[in-house]
């Protein structure tokens, strides 16, 4: 069973992971982390120079990258653990991502406004919900 988490950095994000884990929501299956950021003024028009169109691509790398390790650091280190980054609107890039990879669900923290911003605010939520051709589970942080 393939599961797809989306991950923004944020504590909502760490809280349903870490949840899944000590419930054994994740045991026996295969999991999938992605983490998108919004995309760049950058395009045919754009006021920016390509240098510094290029700095804030590699800026938006390098924080991907960062919350991808960030998150797989919640899992046994033994645990083969795959992670994509994407730049675009959020809930679509989940949706594509799971019918590309066939999942089976998505569980996703809500709330969320980490380290990139607002990645899964409470509409991306409510979009994944709407449009996902398979389940989804919404974990809400602990408040006690």
């Amino acid at each position: 069973m393939k599961v797809l988490i989306p991950v923004d950095g944020s504590t909502y994000a760490k809280e349903a992971i870490v949840t899944a884990l000590e419930e054994g929501f994740l045991e026996e299956k295969e999991v999938h982390l992605i983490t998108v950021v919004e995309g760049t003024a950058a395009g045919r028009d754009s006021y920016l120079s390509d240098d510094v169109v290029q700095q804030i691509l590699d800026a938006q790398a390098k924080a991907g990258s960062e919350i991808l390790e960030q998150a797989k650091g919640l899992f046994d280190p033994n645990r083969q653990i795959s992670g994509v980054f994407r730049v675009g609107d959020a809930a679509e890039n989940i949706l594509d991502y799971a019918k590309t990879i066939e999942a089976d669900f998505i569980m996703m923290g809500t709330r969320g406004r980490g380290a990139l911003g607002s990645m899964l605010l409470g509409s991306v939520s409510i979009k994944i919900l709407q449009h996902a051709q398979c389940p989804v589970l919404i974990m809400k942080k602990k408040n006690y």
